[in-house]
């Protein structure tokens, strides 16, 4: 397996001695790349964070690439698309919080949107908020939307209901592993110290899969995203799998 990417990097602040330190400790782990993703409400406010993002690619070297990302977290999907279509350009990528049951489902619909970052709830009168069904899976494979796991609710969540959260973390796998639909585990590290190494962000995969093909090809997943990215910001990029060059040829 290559070295893989931590797509969902939530810094507190986009200082640069706090960027440089996130930098600093992915190179240590041996990560790919990070994408720093934020949720800072005005454009104003998410285009100073891109220019510090954009300032610290140019101070730093190729072995550690990195990305700028933002955090939709919409409760309804108007709202939502409006957000896409107003931010979408700046943005490498897209992560959409699913905030309830209508908004999860909005989520696998939008081919705009690159992660998802599900809602998992856990009492039991609200049980429908964490259901996620075949077509919601089919819906991510033909979107190339990618169901993200979070590492850092491992060490969020209280002990009583991690036991719950686990159970829709495996239902998750299964469901993505049979339709092979994306699925990619990120720290969600708010400080340099909560990144985590490949091996690290994978060991949530290996509690429920023992077959190290799968494994691989989760952390692969990761790079396959980075790739969608970087196409998109091609020069003759037009719509997926849709470039000017193949026209051209055709």
């Amino acid at each position: 397996m290559k070295k893989i990417y931590d797509l969902f990097v939530i810094p507190e602040n986009y200082s640069e001695l706090e960027l440089n330190e996130f930098v600093k400790t992915a190179q240590e782990l041996g990560l790919a790349g990070l994408c720093f993703c934020f949720d800072l409400g005005s454009k104003s406010k998410i285009e100073e964070a891109k220019e510090a993002i954009q300032q610290l690619k140019k101070n730093k070297n190729k072995d550690c690439e990195i990305f700028f990302g933002i955090i939709i977290n919409e409760t309804k999907k108007e709202k939502m698309i409006q957000k896409i279509n107003q931010l979408g350009n700046i943005a490498d990528i897209i992560v959409a919080k699913a905030v309830n049951a209508e908004m999860q489902r909005a989520i696998c619909e939008n081919e705009k949107i690159d992660l998802l970052i599900r809602n998992y709830t856990f009492e039991n009168e609200s049980q429908k908020e964490s259901y996620f069904d075949k077509i919601m899976t089919n819906l991510c494979k033909k979107n190339n939307i990618a169901n993200t796991i979070l590492f850092s609710d491992l060490t969020t969540i209280m002990r009583t209901k991690r036991a719950k959260y686990l159970n829709f973390v495996k239902t998750d796998l299964k469901l993505f592993r049979k339709q092979k639909a994306p699925i990619v585990v990120v720290s969600a590290a708010k400080s340099p110290r909560e990144l985590k190494d490949e091996y690290s962000l994978l060991s949530i995969i290996k509690i429920f899969e023992k077959d190290s093909e799968f494994v691989k090809s989760v952390g692969n997943n990761t790079e396959k995203i980075i790739e969608k990215i970087k196409e998109k910001k091609s020069k003759d990029y037009i719509s997926e799998g849709i470039k000017l060059s193949k026209l051209s040829n055709s």
